[in-house]
């Protein structure tokens, strides 16, 4: 009876050394991936430097505009967005983005706001949806949102231009009792993804982050890389609904201090690596169940 019940670890060792292969291969992680996006962004917490010698501060601070090369991306299975996003001081979430969806090889301008960020539930309310402008793939873009007074009422606006073809989309988004953003860590711009096929981006060039404007002065720097998992940052909101980034995009910073997203295909001599430690270690474990066993039975 000992001798069997000290085989059943060792059985389920050799089982799961049987299956790793399998477990590592791709089709089976993107299928639960695809169901929550990810995102990859960049968020300003309150006191990031100005380039006219001053300092960030959100609550005082009603228009934030993003200057952007978007991915040359013209082929996708699921929706990828630009987006740009911040917090207003009533706790609203608004959003501009450029985007692309299954069917279309060109992008399209989205608007939306999301309300109840901190209960269990949040809604989210579709402004604008496959609107103009309608950019091309590697188009440079300003995605701005902004607070107005119109009529009796302050009402929150997003807006995108499109350098290449001077066309522009202006949306009034909603009127939540707010005219500045909220104090706080604000993701402002990130890539978000509703899938994590490699063969989307492969060819998506650089996507190229050239400026973040607040009221107008250009933030130089304070910002960090927000991929979800940043949690000892104290964030106001997470873009993305939490799936892992994809090893094959990166950020990194040019020497002008544009922000890069960039794709980088996955080496499979480091796969390879990552599944062989695995199983040493697996093996390490197993022969000191055997050893174990063995010191017991004598």
């Amino acid at each position: 009876m000992d001798r069997q019940r000290s085989a059943t670890p060792l059985f389920f060792l050799l089982v799961l050394l049987a299956l790793l292969p399998n477990a590592s291969g791709s089709d089976e992680w993107e299928r639960v991936v695809s169901r929550r996006p990810w995102a990859l962004g960049l968020t300003l917490p309150e006191g990031c430097p100005l380039d006219d010698g001053g300092v960030l501060d959100w609550s005082s601070s009603r228009n934030l505009t993003i200057v952007v090369t978007i991915p040359k991306i013209n082929y996708t299975d699921n929706t990828v967005y630009v987006i740009v996003s911040a917090m207003t001081m009533s706790g609203t979430v608004l959003q501009v983005a450029a985007g692309i969806e299954p069917g279309q090889n060109h992008w399209s301008t989205y608007v939306m706001y999301v309300t109840g960020v901190y209960e269990s539930r949040k809604e989210y309310q579709l402004v604008a949806y496959r609107a103009a402008p309608h950019p091309a793939p590697g188009s440079r873009l300003s995605l701005s949102i902004y607070s107005a007074v119109q009529g009796p009422y302050t009402t929150w606006f997003g807006e995108v231009y499109d350098y290449s073809t001077g066309e522009k989309g202006v949306f009034a988004i909603v009127a939540d009792g707010s005219a500045s953003f909220r104090s706080g860590g604000q993701e402002v711009i990130a890539l978000e993804s509703y899938t994590s096929n490699e063969g989307v981006f492969a060819s998506m060039g650089n996507m190229v982050l050239h400026g973040i404007f607040v009221d107008g002065r250009r933030v130089v720097g304070g910002w960090y890389v927000d991929d979800g998992q940043v949690f000892y940052r104290e964030s106001l909101f997470v873009v993305g609904g939490g799936a892992p980034v994809p090893s094959f995009i990166s950020i990194s910073f040019s020497q002008r201090g544009e922000a890069v997203w960039a794709y980088s295909p996955v080496s499979w001599e480091a796969s390879d690596e990552t599944a062989l430690l695995l199983i040493s270690l697996l093996l390490a474990l197993a022969i000191s169940v055997i050893i174990v066993v063995a010191v017991k039975i004598r």
